[in-house]
């Protein structure tokens, strides 16, 4: 786990599905479903390092240090648009010193982030560092358009390449729908004490992924032909 105070990472995200708070709706950075008019939505294809994506304007590839500023930017945005009806002001704060650039860039180095970008600037991000998932937000206008849903898949498609069994992730209070529409359980209930009377309440969840190469995992007895 990439811990943080009280030993457990933060629920750095923002939902974008039923029970977010900004103007009714908005939060943990993750679009509920694919924009479109009901068709199904093609699979992403690889092109090199970058994963292409409909809209044809917008493509998720993995971001490098140069890609810090703008996405503490965006970070720190959606933040401050849709934290502070779910948080009150200190908890808000701790989030965004959480999700600090020096904390983006410790990210970058030591995980996987990828980004999606919409006319050459980051509209969502999610990284991945052993098999937990964090850091994933959404531009509040970008939300509800399957950005979030995006950046998830690819992740656990990345923790499942990587012979992952499972993947961890923390659940801020908008968020909780959204993860469980994912496949997500919740597994514990946490609380930080962030002062002044004030705190931090998160979900730890987990989901299971399922073998890298499609098949089930079936215990073999020793005498097995």
């Amino acid at each position: 786990m990439r811990a943080w105070p009280h030993g457990r990472h933060a629920p750095g995200v923002a939902q974008t599905g039923a029970g977010r708070p900004r103007r009714a709706v908005s939060g943990y950075g993750l679009g509920r479903r694919p924009a479109g008019s009901g068709g199904r939505r093609p699979r992403p294809k690889r092109r090199g390092e970058e994963i292409v994506s409909r809209p044809q304007t917008v493509a998720i590839r993995r971001a490098d240090q140069a890609d810090a500023g703008a996405l503490r930017h965006l970070i720190a945005a959606t933040i401050d648009a849709c934290y502070p009806a779910a948080y009150p002001p200190r908890a808000v704060r701790f989030f965004k010193t959480f999700h600090s650039e020096e904390q983006v860039r410790a990210r970058l180095r030591d995980g996987v982030t990828l980004v999606a970008d919409e006319a050459g600037r980051p509209i969502a991000t999610g990284t991945l560092a052993g098999h937990d998932v964090f850091g994933v937000f959404v531009e509040p206008t970008r939300q509800g358009r399957g950005w979030g849903r995006a950046i998830m898949a690819e992740l656990e498609r990345l923790a499942q390449a990587d012979g992952h069994t499972e993947v961890d992730l923390s659940v801020s209070l908008p968020s909780r729908r959204f993860y469980e529409a994912l496949g997500y359980e919740i597994v514990a209930e946490r609380t930080i004490d962030v002062g002044e009377g004030q705190r931090l309440d998160y979900w730890e969840a987990r989901k299971p992924l399922p073998p890298a190469d499609g098949r089930d995992r079936r215990r073999v007895s020793d005498d097995t032909p």
